[in-house]
């Protein structure tokens, strides 16, 4: 669920900020969900920090690449390349872009 921030509304699960007209307005900052989960030895400290350990290694593994991505997306060199699987999110993204079009068309913004 939203939060009314003043005049934008910001997303409670990925931080993305949208102004009164819909368009977000921190599009390079949000925020990045991570969980473990383990059932055994939970008392043990030494456990608990290997674990720790593992997860931020396998995050900044993940900020590298997010950011790398982020960057490229920037600074656009070539078209992206949709793979055959991406069939379903193509065809959502397409039908989510026509209702976004026609919403901005009845907008007063």
């Amino acid at each position: 669920m939203g939060k009314l921030m003043g005049d934008v509304v910001q997303c409670g699960f990925h931080g993305l900020t949208f102004d009164a007209c819909g368009k977000c307005i921190n599009a390079h900052s949000t925020r990045y969900h991570w969980f473990q989960h383990y059932n055994t030895n939970t008392s043990d400290e030494a456990v608990r920090h290997k674990l720790n350990e593992g997860a931020r290694g396998a995050f900044e593994e993940d900020r590298i690449i997010l950011e790398a991505v982020d960057a490229g997306m920037n600074d656009k060199k070539r078209a992206n390349l949709d793979l055959r699987l991406d069939i379903g999110s193509r065809k959502f993204r397409k039908k989510l872009n026509a209702l976004i079009k026609a919403e901005k068309e009845e907008a007063i913004c």
